[in-house]
């Protein structure tokens, strides 16, 4: 079931988001800077034409004869989500010793250590910088990396998905997701545009698409945007991240509460989920009306709202 809606959840990053594109372009959304991308006609094959400057990909930060470049990034990347793994593995290891609640998070951990990943790399980055050694790293070799991560990933979701139990509940699944598709496509660009300040359509972009899918997902819509992450967006989502996985600590040791509703009987269960889900959207709209101010409620007919 999660993996579904995972994989239904990568079908709206994908198609969905793309739309939001296409409809901000329409609506002038985006900066001058930005619109200028659409202007590029290569954009519409997303090839590089025959008599066109080829842009390299890449800078070689090693000797081939000793071990080739995108091998050196590669493996980099490797040990990083290794090191990755292994934090997640001894924080699941102390959790444990808090009894069912502690292996309860611990295990949900694991459905979110994309967090932990994004972190920890953060980590490599900056020790590489405070040891003078970040040049070893080239940033747009990295770029390609993850690139080909992102579309390897979201073929592997949409291919994941089972079509018997597809075809068995596919009235609620499609109910369901659709709902919470909508409701996420029409709130994400409303709320964004009246919170943020620069770059509010590349931060929306990134957020509707971890809403809908993951942190890959959300970079790979920014992608399309910004292919060189040369903008903060990408980076401040990195930092929020942590910060967001503190909050979501009580959600997290509550998403079992329905299935075990079901399980015992006991809809109690069930009723503290959906209180810890209405706190946790009050807390939201508090913080929104926080951050937006005066904007919070401006034009609340229209979808976004210019600077």
């Amino acid at each position: 079931m999660g993996l579904t809606f995972a994989a239904i959840g990568y079908l709206w990053a994908c198609f969905a988001g793309v739309a939001l594109i296409h409809y901000g372009v329409r609506r002038g959304w985006m900066c001058e800077e930005t619109m200028a991308i659409f202007s590029n006609k290569k954009l519409m094959t997303g090839l590089v034409s025959k008599d066109e400057k080829r842009v390299a990909g890449g800078e070689l930060t090693t000797e081939s004869e000793a071990i080739d470049s995108l091998s050196f990034h590669g493996a980099i990347v490797a040990a990083t989500y290794f090191l990755s793994y292994l934090f997640l593995r001894v924080l699941v290891w102390g959790l444990s010793f808090a009894g069912n609640g502690g292996r309860e998070l611990g295990n949900n951990l694991w459905g979110i250590n994309f967090i932990f990943s994004a972190l920890i790399a953060q980590i490599v980055r900056f020790i590489l910088q405070k040891t003078g050694t970040q040049w070893i790293l080239d940033d747009k070799t990295l770029s390609r990396i993850a690139g080909f991560s992102v579309d390897y990933m979201v073929v592997s979701a949409i291919a994941a998905i089972s079509l018997v139990f597809v075809s068995a509940f596919w009235i609620q699944i499609v109910v369901i997701s659709t709902l919470g598709g909508i409701a996420t496509t029409l709130s994400v660009p409303w709320m964004a545009s009246r919170m943020f300040k620069d770059y509010r359509f590349e931060r929306m972009l990134m957020i509707y698409g971890c809403s809908t899918g993951t942190l890959s997902t959300g970079l790979a819509l920014l992608r399309i945007l910004d292919p060189e992450y040369r903008s903060p967006v990408a980076s401040d989502y990195m930092v929020s991240a942590g910060l967001t996985f503190l909050l979501a600590i009580p959600f997290i040791l509550g998403i079992n509460l329905p299935a075990k509703a079901g399980q015992t009987g006991n809809w109690t269960y069930f009723w503290i989920m959906v209180g810890i889900s209405f706190a946790y959207l009050l807390f939201t709209l508090i913080a929104y009306i926080l951050l937006a101010r005066k904007r919070a409620w401006e034009q609340g007919r229209s979808m976004w709202i210019k600077p």
